[in-house]
């Protein structure tokens, strides 16, 4: 079974509600036939959420203040699993200074660190990298998206979840 990042737009007051009832967390993400939420309001990284982490923060699992908080940050909102770790989030302010810290490292410079010995080395998620030039789109496409939410979810003044599932 695969390890799919994932994000989730939501209100302050959605957020305050989760906070308040943790438990209602699979049902707000998921309606009760499992269709997803809007488009604008989700988004799928598929796997490529630990090596966008990894290009980031020069670490599998930690990183600075800020960068962590794309993929591996967050503060949990219950300690109860839900797919892969806990739900997690981030509150408005925190999506604004993501979104910053992501404008400041371009796509293209992003690539630049990409090294697939490094990433196999570091264990990676999905692991077997190669520098397959389809790895980079790859990872391109996905960390531009994840840009663009950000950004929109910072204008919008809105907080995010983040979970692996």
């Amino acid at each position: 079974m695969s390890m799919i990042g994932n994000y989730r737009r939501l209100t302050p007051l959605e957020l305050n509600s989760l906070r308040e009832n943790p438990r209602s967390v699979m049902a707000f993400l998921y309606s009760a036939d499992r269709s997803r939420p809007p488009e604008n309001r989700h988004l799928d990284i598929e796997k490529s959420w630990h090596v966008i982490h990894f290009l980031l923060n020069g670490d599998a699992w930690d990183g600075d203040s800020t960068l962590v908080n794309v993929v591996l940050g967050g503060s949990d909102l219950s300690d109860e699993g839900f797919g892969y770790g806990t739900v997690r989030f981030l509150l408005p302010d925190e999506v604004r200074e993501v979104s910053e810290a992501l404008s400041d490292v371009p796509a293209f410079e992003l690539l630049q660190r990409f090294d697939a010995e490094a990433l196999n080395d570091a264990e990676i998620y999905p692991h077997g990298w190669s520098d397959d030039s389809k790895e980079g789109e790859y990872i391109r496409g996905h960390y531009v998206a994840l840009q663009e939410f950000f950004d929109q979810a910072a204008k919008a003044g809105d907080a995010m979840l983040l979970y692996l599932n």
